[in-house]
């Protein structure tokens, strides 16, 4: 999302499609260098920009879902009815 609100700021003199990568390859760059500045004033740790699917240095952060290290589920959920009065047993 954070690309995306910028995109119309890319613009690109390319001739060749060559040309046209690179430049959005710049602006990616320039972009994450953006996003990671933005994170720090806010105290985000954006982690080592590796990708989620499972390669090394990968993955931002663990689905809500999964279950911690021990295997058990957080003992806060509120999808679980022993821990939410709105929902029934």
């Amino acid at each position: 999302m954070y690309v995306e609100r910028r995109l119309g700021e890319f613009k690109s003199d390319a001739k060749t499609p060559a040309d046209l990568r690179a430049d959005l390859q710049k602006f990616l760059d320039a972009q994450q260098a953006a996003y990671d500045a933005d994170a720090k004033i806010f105290g985000v740790a954006t982690g080592d920009g590796g990708s989620s699917n499972g390669q090394a240095g990968g993955g931002r952060g663990v689905p809500a879902g999964d279950k911690d290290a021990a295997g058990a589920s957080d003992p806060n959920d509120l999808t679980d009815p022993k821990n939410n009065d709105f929902i029934p047993e």
